[in-house]
């Protein structure tokens, strides 16, 4: 009997596939009836396609974020994403300063506050807070005692 080769045939004859078929933990993955189910969604397989999600996915310090249940759940909500989706959000987020204040927890609670947030959607208190001068009287302590008891 003659088989035609097929993409699926040649595939089995790769490198790949041999690497595949041999690592414990990829058969235990495609065992796994959530990662088939994954990939039997357009989006996932469209997804996987792009190069730069294979790479993020490639990286240790992606894949030990997204073993975290916080993260999953973060990025699980839509406003997470809208706002992950606009490129000043992203240039934000690869600021090493923006990184170091959101890991402060008295910046994170101060951004859970509805107040903070009211205030930081005005663009004069952005601007306030851009302005060098506003930013190095703010560091000042006995300034910041004033303010914090009105």
């Amino acid at each position: 009997m003659k088989v035609e080769e097929t993409d699926i045939t040649r595939w089995t004859q790769t490198a790949e596939f041999d690497h595949l078929s041999k690592d414990p933990a990829a058969r235990k993955l495609f065992t796994n009836a959530a990662f088939r189910s994954a990939l039997a969604n357009d989006a996932v397989r469209d997804a996987l396609r792009n190069a730069a999600v294979r790479d993020a996915l490639a990286n240790s310090a992606v894949r030990d974020a997204m073993a975290n249940s916080a993260v999953r759940d973060a990025m699980a909500n839509s406003a997470v994403r809208d706002a992950m989706a606009n490129s000043a959000v992203r240039d934000a987020m690869a600021n090493s300063a923006v990184r170091d204040a959101m890991a402060n927890s008295a910046v994170r609670d101060a951004m859970a506050n509805s107040a903070v947030r009211d205030a930081m959607a005005n663009s004069a208190v952005r601007d306030a807070l851009a302005n060098s001068a506003f930013s190095d009287a703010l560091k000042n302590a006995a300034l910041r005692d004033a303010l914090a008891h009105e």
